[in-house]
């Protein structure tokens, strides 16, 4: 189990570092994804290309319902990554009229309402009366349910913009759409409530409504992801929303990072209008008002250092365990009090540390042969340390080493890698050791060679001056008694 750890701590380590943005953005509909709290998304270099959508939706006017269907799975199997994709098709030229798409959709809705998708599958594309319409509708319908079963906030954003498109052909559709999602569609709505296109502000509101208006403390209470929690409070600070601030403070000290993170920005966003509310938060917590020559600014960050003190308390305790397990030589019992650190506070303040402690145990692991094991303690390392500290330098070099030598193994020495290593890492000795005598045809060995003939030349030519200078006064003395 203890060998698991180190790749989930990787992820919960880097999860937070992966993704630097966080609180409302001043412009949201400038955003793909209306630029808070990302979704964890995987990159788009795993999505449909451009063609391969094309292909599958060529795939949905095929007379055969079989190959509709494989066609319609295929496209919703493969959302992930694809949004930029679908949104192009999405936007694309459908080769039909509204007129035609319109009455397409309603001949899709008496053979069944509850499951438009399947209703289009069913209905034959080379019927001659509604033919372009239902290869349109199909296609549209189709990305529309890749995108819901998405669960995104740029999925979700898409379909709220494309809504209004086709004469709202599909506007009923979306907004069914996002109340059966419930309240993790509530971030997109209220983003939506905000724009500044009237038709979408109004869509919005109608479909929140619809939801029917459910009260903060209750949205709080039923979104149980971090992430879109942590976008439903940027959501409101993004439309200056007042009435939020007593819970967005309460979400400060949340015990996830997301959630932590999007409230103050929040209430950095709310500004001076958090100010009473602020003020009462301090009254409560230190049991007297803040001084008076203080700004609220002040009284927020006081705030903060004392909750996050008092959260990292039991995590400062598991720590100091590590440290003095990872002194003892004891690496196994240090490792397993940093994996209950990092998991309940990923961005711990003292993870360099930690980092340090993993370091000198792969180098110990290295050195007993254990090379898997003392790459996954270099990643970790590489992974906890400060940017630009000496110690991800190290990590760094020492990921590098532990491939070099695998390769060294296998026959394929690379001294550009071993330079690299010794630039990185000067306190490397076997890197060193590598470039200058177990690669004797190095550039560095020739230069070694050529230095050690300099010098051997430097010596012996001042020696033999010396001789010539002595052995003068010798025979000028014989010649001249």
């Amino acid at each position: 189990m203890i060998r698991a750890t180190p790749l989930l701590l990787l992820f919960v380590a880097g999860v937070a570092a992966a993704d630097p943005r966080v609180g409302p953005a001043s412009n949201p509909e400038a955003h793909e994804d209306w630029g808070g709290t990302p979704d964890a998304a995987l990159s788009h270099d795993i999505g449909l290309t451009d063609e391969e959508l094309a292909a599958l939706l060529q795939k949905l006017s095929h007379a055969d319902v079989s190959q509709r269907r494989e066609g319609a799975a295929e496209i919703r199997r493969n959302a992930m990554g694809s949004e930029s994709t679908i949104r192009k098709a999405l936007y694309a030229n459908q080769g039909a009229r509204n007129d035609q798409i319109r009455a397409a959709m309603r001949l899709a809705q008496k053979l069944d309402a509850d499951d438009i998708l399947h209703a289009l599958l069913l209905l034959n594309p080379s019927d001659e009366t509604h033919r372009e319409g239902l290869r349109a509708a199909l296609r549209v319908v189709t990305m529309l349910f890749a995108l819901h079963d998405l669960n995104s906030l740029v999925g979700y954003k898409i379909m709220l913009a494309f809504s209004g498109r086709h004469a709202g052909a599909f506007r009923q559709l979306v907004g069914n759409m996002m109340v059966t999602r419930g309240l993790d569609a509530l971030p997109a709505l209220v983003y939506g409530r905000g724009s500044k296109d009237k038709e979408l502000h109004m869509f919005s509101v109608a479909w929140i409504r619809e939801m029917g208006n459910p009260l903060l403390s209750e949205q709080i209470q039923g979104i149980r992801n971090p992430r879109r929690l942590a976008q439903l409070l940027e959501a409101y600070a993004s439309v200056n929303d007042l009435s939020t601030i007593d819970v967005t403070l309460s979400m400060a000290n949340h015990e996830s990072v997301f959630v932590r993170r999007a409230a103050r920005s929040a209430l950095a966003a709310y500004g001076r209008n958090a100010r009473w509310q602020l003020r009462r938060q301090y009254e409560n917590t230190f049991s007297q008002p803040p001084k008076g020559d203080t700004d609220f600014e002040q009284w927020r960050q006081a705030l903060y250092d004392f909750w996050d003190q008092e959260r990292i308390k039991d995590a400062l305790r598991e720590f100091e365990r590590g440290q003095q397990a990872a002194t003892a030589g004891d690496f196994e019992a240090m490792h397993q009090h940093y994996s209950r650190v990092l998991l309940d506070e990923p961005l711990f303040v003292r993870r360099g540390e930690m980092a340090t402690s993993y370091l000198s145990w792969s180098k110990q692991l290295e050195k007993t042969g254990a090379f898997q094991r003392a790459e996954e303690m270099n990643r970790l390392a590489l992974r906890l340390s400060d940017a630009d500290s000496m110690t991800r330098a190290m990590a760094g070099a020492g990921m590098d080493w532990l491939a070099a030598e695998v390769a060294l193994q296998g026959g394929a020495a690379n001294i550009h890698v071993y330079r690299r290593i010794a630039d990185a890492d000067p306190t490397h000795e076997g890197a060193a050791q590598r470039v200058v005598t177990l690669l004797p045809e190095s550039d560095e060995r020739r230069q070694l060679f050529r230095k050690g003939i300099g010098v051997s030349l430097c010596i012996f030519l001042a020696l033999l001056i010396a001789y010539f200078r002595l052995r003068r006064p010798r025979a000028s003395r014989e010649n001249f008694p």
